[in-house]
């Protein structure tokens, strides 16, 4: 242990920028994710499937809304050399987006058939507040998330997870003790997405009274290629991740979308706990990197090795208990997330590596690139979900041809990556050719 950390563990992290950043979002994720797990299984009691299922719909309309209305300018904020300008693109985007979602909230409202349509159990009037205010909420802490960590604030980030998960603990329980149900969980997240933001506000005053019309055109025109690009990749890539949802729900029931949306939310943690602060900081240090000329290939294949390899035990652990030990966390009437949880464990574990290095190729200024891989992943989740609409194919069948749509997706976003690295791309197709075969040889084994 001496040799490899000739001054200590502690020293060695400590002299690394990246490895400090890290250790600081990682312990604040630690304890939020502590405190979200351990309320998994008392949520599992209060609200039932069809409550999750339901504010899952809602949810995800919400994450494609907030795809249109950002113009795949949120990543833009990390790009100028001065605050000045991130704070005019905050700004700009903020109060465009608050006017767009209010303006579509309120024609729901005059046509409350928009809403009924999606098969929500509440009330038309109340669905549309919660709906705006949720997407109000998340849109913004996008934006402010991205400009936090461009100041590199890691401690706002690390309060920040705490915040949200405290929040969502406090909320959520009380709200479903009173009787609440999808709605319960909305605004526990309203909440918590509320209160982050105003902690990140408090610390990083992002916002600029005026914004003058040339200003706006020299920002459109300076960051067009995200509006060109981004844009349309975040629409298609947002719309591909949450239209399974509105299709699991219309073709299999809310019952089935709340075990599929536990799945998620139990399998979330890694990406939670450890993914969010790799993606946050390796955003910042990649930047560095590629304006520096350092070796950012290197750097990435080092990532991506070790988050390959330490994920194979937690994958044959789940492939030997999930369906006994979800039931046990959750309770009887979600019994079936076990099997849900076998069969997307392999994408998952693929998604949260391409998640960790995901700005990879934002950096290197291929966003095309971005729209051509959510191109191909949109048809591939489209072929995988067609199926579903024959009567003879069950819920596991066609999670079971999804999930192979989304492990294809994921390794040719990884290959493409270091392809465009144009360093270590041999090395990863044998890396990643190795890794399957070994985990699939022990799925055939073990399940």
């Amino acid at each position: 242990m001496s040799k490899l950390f000739p001054g200590g563990i502690k020293n060695y992290i400590m002299q690394s920028d990246f490895l400090k950043s890290i250790s600081v979002l990682f312990s604040g994720n630690l304890i939020a994710n502590a405190i979200s797990f351990a309320s998994i299984p008392i949520i599992s009691r209060i609200y039932n499937q069809e409550a999750f299922g339901e504010y899952t719909v809602i949810i995800s309309l919400s994450s494609i809304l907030v795809s249109i209305v950002s113009f795949g300018l949120t990543s833009a904020i990390m790009a100028p050399k001065e605050d000045k300008e991130s704070k005019e693109l905050i700004t700009l985007l903020t109060r465009g987006e608050i006017f767009i979602i209010l303006s579509i909230c309120v024609v729901a409202v005059i046509f409350p058939s928009i809403i009924r349509y999606f098969n929500i159990s509440l009330n038309s009037l109340y669905v549309a507040f919660l709906f705006a205010a949720y997407t109000i909420a998340q849109g913004v802490f996008s934006l402010l998330s991205v400009y936090t960590n461009k100041l590199k604030l890691n401690r706002v980030l690390f309060w920040n997870a705490l915040i949200n998960a405290m929040a969502m603990f406090v909320f959520t329980i009380p709200f479903g003790l009173l009787g609440m149900k999808s709605d319960g969980l909305l605004l526990a997240a309203i909440l918590s997405y509320t209160i982050a933001d105003l902690q990140m506000i408090m610390n990083t005053h992002p916002f600029v009274g005026k914004v003058e019309k040339g200003k706006i055109r020299q920002l459109l025109i300076k960051y067009k290629h995200f509006i060109l690009y981004q844009y349309p990749s975040n629409l298609i890539n947002t719309f591909t991740a949450q239209y399974p949802n509105q299709f699991f729900s219309n073709r299999y029931g809310k019952a089935n979308l709340g075990g599929y949306a536990m799945c998620e939310r139990i399998l979330g943690v890694p990406m939670r706990l450890l993914g969010v602060p790799i993606n946050t900081v390796y955003f910042r240090q990649a930047s560095i990197f590629n304006k520096e000329g350092k070796d950012l290939s290197r750097f990435t294949f080092k990532i991506i090795s070790i988050l390959l390899g330490v994920s194979i035990l937690p994958i044959i652990i789940l492939y030997l208990y999930s369906e006994p030990l979800f039931t046990f966390i959750l309770g009887s009437g979600w019994t079936e997330v076990g099997k849900i949880v076998s069969i997307l464990i392999i994408p998952y574990f693929l998604s949260f590596c391409c998640n960790c290095i995901t700005y990879c190729l934002v950096v290197l200024d291929k966003q095309h690139l971005n729209l051509i891989l959510d191109i191909i992943k949109l048809f591939l989740v489209g072929a995988a979900l067609l199926p579903g609409f024959s009567h003879s194919v069950d819920f596991l069948q066609i999670l079971m041809y999804y999930s192979w749509a989304l492990v294809i997706i994921h390794i040719l976003h990884l290959l493409t990556i270091f392809y465009c690295l144009k360093k270590h791309f041999l090395k990863f197709v044998v890396l990643i050719s190795v890794y399957m075969v070994v985990l699939l040889s022990l799925k055939v084994l073990l399940v």
